[in-house]
């Protein structure tokens, strides 16, 4: 007998695609619109899996996995969300979400996930957190470059095990270590940093280390590590069960140190597993009007308003010194303007008088290349995931109707009908993503 599938999704047009796409991969399928149908065939019959969306009209996604925690512990759930907002990634996983999925859905991670599910008896608990506490600083955005970062931290949030968090200067790395462990296990015990290069023997690292057991460790700049202390952290990891947590930042690629043997090489596979790679700011461009929102200061009447010119050339700027830049441009502009709205001029002059900027298609299209799944298609292959994106937002403005979707593109109706089958995955190069 098949396996046995829930697909909870109240999108009519996502949920047609995955009950494809999963009835393809041979399981047996139900499906249901709302929370409250969710619960009634969760309660109806035995199920193997679950894909749950988060956003339903009636209960949260969340609710309904907390129900399913509560009743049917060791039952696989597969979290689907169009928010990929760092907070999302962490409930989700705190909540006892085997896997999270962010929509665009690329299908073939979809189909691997399930299956690998399905697999497996085992999925992942809700982490032993402390009580929840005041909110610490977390991401702003969620620009696709930043849904792999999400992921891992989730990861990391429900860990004991040793972290690195690596990026350009100015990307989060620090900001990115305290979220860690403020939603971690261990976060009613301190967090100290301690810069690696301060750290030159086995006696140093050891008093870090014995300082803090039960808290977590921050080793800032984990390349900068001396060869001794190098050596000695090596052994404490295979050697030593206990202590504090370790959390290192780095800022440089570990591996071309490893290559120039400026590295330990089985120093850096003891952190790698918990790799979390965060992304320059160029990379996540569309994210810049909620980060101005965010970071700069307030002014005297309230939250300060951007122009839409100072917004693109905020966007145009290639920001070599990632977020720690932005927020200093912000400061001086917020200076510049006394008061609402930021004009273009009172940014830096070297930003005001940069040349205009790319569109907002432009910044989107360079951040869905930054996608080493995407960069590696054919021609081909990214007209057609190109494509089969632009139909997957065309398709909910005419009601789901392919009829009136097709006369409105002025195309045959079995035309389209053969654009939209060509959405779920086939033997073909491109990586539809719905």
């Amino acid at each position: 007998m098949p396996p046995r599938i829930l697909l909870v999704e109240d999108e009519p047009s996502l949920a047609a695609a995955l009950e494809i796409a999963l009835r393809r991969s041979g399981y047996a399928l139900d499906t249901a619109a709302s929370g409250r149908a969710a619960l009634d065939r969760l309660a109806s019959q035995p199920w193997d899996a679950v894909v749950l969306d988060i956003g339903l009209p009636d209960l949260s996604g969340l609710d309904i996995l907390a129900a399913i925690r509560r009743d049917l512990p060791n039952l696989p759930v597969l979290v689907i969300t169009a928010h990929g907002h760092l907070d999302n990634a962490i409930a989700a996983r705190k909540a006892g979400a085997s896997d999270y999925m962010v929509k665009p859905l690329d299908l073939r991670q979809f189909q691997a996930s399930v299956a690998s599910l399905i697999e497996s008896s085992r999925p992942l608990s809700p982490a032993n957190s402390p009580s929840p506490r005041p909110a610490s600083p977390l991401f702003v955005g969620g620009a696709p470059a930043l849904q792999r970062a999400f992921a891992a931290i989730a990861r990391a949030c429900a860990s004991h095990d040793p972290a690195i968090i690596t990026g350009p200067s100015g990307s989060g790395k620090s900001l990115t270590a305290a979220i860690i462990h403020e939603r971690s296990p261990r976060a009613a015990h301190p967090c100290t940093t301690v810069p690696a290069s301060s750290l030159t023997d086995a006696a140093a690292l050891l008093a870090s280390l014995d300082a803090n057991p039960d808290g977590s460790l921050i080793l800032d700049q984990l390349e900068s590590l001396p060869t001794p202390a190098q050596d000695a952290l090596a052994s404490l990891l295979r050697n030593r069960p206990k202590g504090p947590r370790l959390i290192a930042t780095a800022s440089s690629d570990l591996r071309d140190a490893i290559r120039l043997n400026r590295f330990r090489e089985d120093l850096f596979y003891q952190f790698s597993p918990g790799e979390i790679p965060l992304p320059p700011l160029h990379e996540r461009r569309s994210d810049i009007p909620a980060l101005c929102a965010a970071l700069a200061p307030p002014g005297p009447d309230g939250p300060l308003e951007f122009t839409s010119s100072a917004l693109a050339a905020l966007q145009s700027w290639p920001w070599p010194g990632n977020v720690t830049e932005l927020r200093h441009v912000l400061a001086y502009a917020t200076h510049a303007a006394a008061g609402s709205p930021i004009l273009r001029s009172h940014l830096p002059p070297h930003i005001a008088a940069a040349p205009p900027g790319s569109s907002t298609l432009d910044h989107a299209l360079t951040e869905w290349l930054a996608d080493p799944a995407i960069a590696a298609l054919s021609w081909d292959g990214l007209v057609a995931a190109l494509e089969s994106r632009l139909l997957a937002q065309l398709l909910p403005r005419f009601d789901h109707k392919p009829t009136r979707l097709a006369s409105a593109l002025g195309i045959h109706r079995s035309t389209l009908r053969q654009k939209l089958a060509r959405m779920t995955p086939d033997d073909g190069d491109a990586f539809p993503r719905i």
